[in-house]
């Protein structure tokens, strides 16, 4: 079990991410590491602020957890 998710679990997660929220592709991920039932788990959070029509910026943010193997086991987003 690594303490690190490789980089092409990395860029597999963010295809994820970037097919259901497009706004956010080419956002990189801000990583960190969480333990859950005594498992590995990481913590990927993009952010980006996305202009509305009317000219105001609505800040967005993706939450991904993933397992070690960079399988994800949950997905939320801000409005």
């Amino acid at each position: 079990m690594s303490d690190r998710l490789s980089r092409d679990q990395t860029e597999a997660i963010c295809k994820r991410v970037y097919s259901r929220c497009p706004m956010l592709k080419g956002v990189r991920p801000r990583v960190s590491q969480q333990r859950a039932k005594g498992e590995l788990r990481f913590l990927l959070r993009f952010e980006k602020k996305v202009q509305l029509p009317d000219g105001k910026a609505l800040p967005t943010v993706v939450r991904v957890v993933a397992n070690s193997n960079g399988k994800i086991i949950k997905l939320t987003s801000s409005r």
